[in-house]
């Protein structure tokens, strides 16, 4: 099962909020 959470980082270089879905990066790392 894919877990629906989603993982928020702070980019500081960029200073914007960045958010990335779990599930998509499961399939990333999968590659």
């Amino acid at each position: 099962m894919f877990e629906l959470k989603s993982l928020v980082f702070y980019s500081k270089s960029a200073g914007e909020i960045i958010t990335i879905n779990v599930s998509s990066l499961k399939l990333l790392c999968n590659k």
